[in-house]
């Protein structure tokens, strides 16, 4: 048998159970979910999240204090709703600790992350300001399961943080 043989059979499966079972590669069942409501191994990605994790009721209006109250996060449209599997796009308002919108924030970064499989999104969200304080978003979520999505925000010397958790029907 060739190397490259022995090395597909030996990691391709691993990695393969590693992301599609809500088992941890190293084969403990630590931090995963494997009691959803089918009770079936891997049921992470069943419609409902494992309420540990606080996930949030993705709707319009949406709204969350930043991690340091120093902005408030209004999520005023989300397409589609709920979030799948795929682009999802969302319309975010910032606002100020007056309640002002906020138009001259920016997002130096947009995290993706799957917790219960620890990694992101194989591509990286973006956005661009409608300069009245909201901020067009699209986040892409390859796979179901449970998602979180971190914006990190500034404007001027002001920066604050939120994040949202969901699942992601199939």
């Amino acid at each position: 048998m060739n190397y490259l043989a022995v090395v597909l059979a030996v990691f391709l499966p691993a990695a393969w159970v590693a992301c599609s079972s809500g088992t941890p590669a190293n084969g403990s069942s630590a931090g995963a979910d494997t009691s959803g409501e089918s009770g079936a191994p891997g049921a992470d990605a069943a419609a409902s999240c494992d309420p540990k994790f606080n996930p949030d009721t993705m709707a319009p209006g949406l709204t969350k204090p930043g991690n340091s109250g120093a902005l408030t996060f209004v999520l005023e449209s989300i397409d589609p709703t709920p979030p799948v599997a795929q682009y999802n796009n969302w319309v975010l308002k910032v606002l100020d600790a007056s309640g002002a919108p906020v138009a001259d924030a920016s997002f130096p970064m947009i995290k993706t992350w799957m917790p219960l499989h620890a990694h992101g999104s194989s591509i990286a969200p973006t956005w661009t300001s409608n300069g009245d304080g909201t901020y067009k978003t699209s986040v892409y979520l390859f796979m179901p399961g449970l998602w979180q999505v971190t914006f990190h925000a500034q404007s001027g010397t002001t920066t604050d943080t939120v994040m949202y958790t969901f699942c992601v029907g199939g």
